[in-house]
């Protein structure tokens, strides 16, 4: 909003150095507004329209955006001045708005294309600026006095009106008009305006670059520093130290999120069923009560507890589906998923390892080998290797036939085991599913609260 403001603002600054009247400018720049909105909503619901039906193929989708957008602006340029910004806004706005299935690539295909074009904007307009000009930028009071009033003034008093009626409390409002925004579509349209005032006869149009570069560099600067002191003063900081969510609530997977507890690892367990739930509750885990891959997920989940997924169900196709959402926010090798087969991942048979997130423990071993085993007494066991007892002192004692889940190191980091890749290190801390050799031990874990199970059929 704040470029289309900028073309707002260009467009009366050239009306008023021509002879036209007052009444005659804002008829041309509400005029211009109007096309531009109608064009973009009508060639934003077209070209949905196009996706929908399947006049587009799936591989032309990115590149037919990115043409559609630019051949737009053309157009509505070409029918009013400067309504190009306007109607491709519109475009985006309407497509947001209208459900199709490859919204989420188009999501990715502009984050993508953001970053290279953002960058080269920036290696462009710095590339205009000779050391003198910055020197003499420096060293002046009046830059830094337009500075400031944008970073302690303008920006907290208008992110504050714009959150006003959002429901945020007062201390994430303050948070947002400290960090953001930070000029970045300021530097985007300065090159522009510059030139287009300098040609009207105004020559403080030359100052738009050097004040848009000085802005971009202190907000960014200062933002990067201080957000996380800020944060942690505010008491908006999220608690350091990994976190992982567990999709799927059962014995097995309550087990699992009770032994990362016991090890200070943060653990929220997540399933669609109130009762599957009940377990974990008990146990004093955070929970999250819905469908993890949904829309309203998006809003009420908080990304931040957790760097690392387990899908745990039943299910293969749907752990491989939650896998593959979280894999880009959170990274392929932190996505974990339990099979419903003992089979190896790269076996041709199976789901595609580009499709699905990595095998779970080091024997990859299905969820009914595992919840077997469970059930037979099998339970999760966290041991600190040592110089006086070694990896393979923990194999003599639990059995070959154990399972490696995870390894603590001394400094604090996750590593979840692989086969062939197991920490040895001194300090580290080992989670492994294995058999419990104590005689008091066998099957009772079955009988916590929240690991439902029909007692009766317990191994005794």
């Amino acid at each position: 909003l704040g470029a289309l403001f900028a073309v707002g603002g260009y467009e009366f600054i050239r009306f008023t150095q021509s002879e036209a009247s007052i009444y005659l400018a804002f008829g041309k720049l509400a005029f211009a507004a109007i096309l531009g909105t109608i064009l973009g909503i009508i060639s934003g619901y077209g070209l949905a329209w196009a996706f929908r039906r399947g006049h587009i193929p799936e591989y032309l989708k990115a590149p037919v955006v990115l043409a559609w957008v630019l051949a737009i602006y053309v157009l509505a340029n070409n029918m009013a001045d400067e309504t190009g910004l306007l109607a491709v806004t519109a475009l985006g706005m309407t497509m947001a708005n209208t459900k199709f299935a490859a919204m989420v690539e188009m999501r990715r295909f502009k984050e993508n294309i953001a970053i290279i074009l953002v960058s080269g904007v920036f290696v462009i307009l710095t590339a205009t600026l000779t050391p003198d000009i910055l020197k003499a930028f420096l060293t002046e009071w009046r830059v830094l006095a337009f500075v400031l009033a944008m970073m302690l003034v303008v920006r907290p008093v208008a992110v504050m009106l714009s959150t006003l009626l959002s429901g945020l409390h007062w201390k994430e409002s303050l948070l947002i008009s400290i960090i953001a925004p930070r000029g970045v579509v300021a530097v985007a349209v300065a090159g522009l305006f510059a030139a287009e005032l300098i040609a009207l006869g105004r020559p403080e149009g030359a100052l738009f670059v050097p004040l848009a570069f000085a802005l971009v560099f202190a907000t960014v600067l200062f933002a990067g520093f201080s957000i996380g002191p800020i944060s942690k003063y505010l008491g908006l900081a999220a608690g350091g130290g990994d976190g992982v969510m567990i999709v799927g609530a059962n014995p097995w997977s309550l087990g699992l999120a009770k032994a990362l507890n016991e090890m200070d690892i943060k653990v929220i367990v997540a399933d669609t069923n109130w009762r599957r739930l009940r377990g974990a509750r008990l146990q004093g885990h955070a929970t999250f009560h819905g469908e993890v891959l949904s829309e309203n997920a998006d809003f009420r989940l908080d990304h931040s507890a957790f760097n690392y997924l387990i899908s745990a169900t039943p299910n293969d196709a749907y752990n491989a589906l939650v896998c593959v959402e979280f894999a880009p926010e959170l990274g392929r090798h932190r996505v974990f998923q339990v099979t419903s087969v003992d089979t190896d991942e790269d076996d041709a048979d199976t789901i595609a390892f580009t499709s699905r997130g990595r095998t779970l423990t080091s024997r990859k071993r299905s969820f009914d080998a595992l919840t077997k085993d469970w059930w037979e007494g099998w339970r999760f066991r966290f041991t600190t290797l040592s110089e006086e007892y070694t990896l393979d002192d923990l194999y003599k004692d639990r059995g070959d036939d154990l399972d490696l889940i995870l390894a603590k190191k001394p400094e604090g980091g996750l590593e979840f085991i692989q086969p062939g890749n197991e920490s040895r290190a001194e300090g580290t801390m080992v989670l492994s599913f294995c058999p419990v050799k104590d005689k008091d031990g066998r099957g009772l874990g079955a009988k916590e609260p929240g690991l439902a199970g029909p007692a009766a059929s317990l191994p005794i």
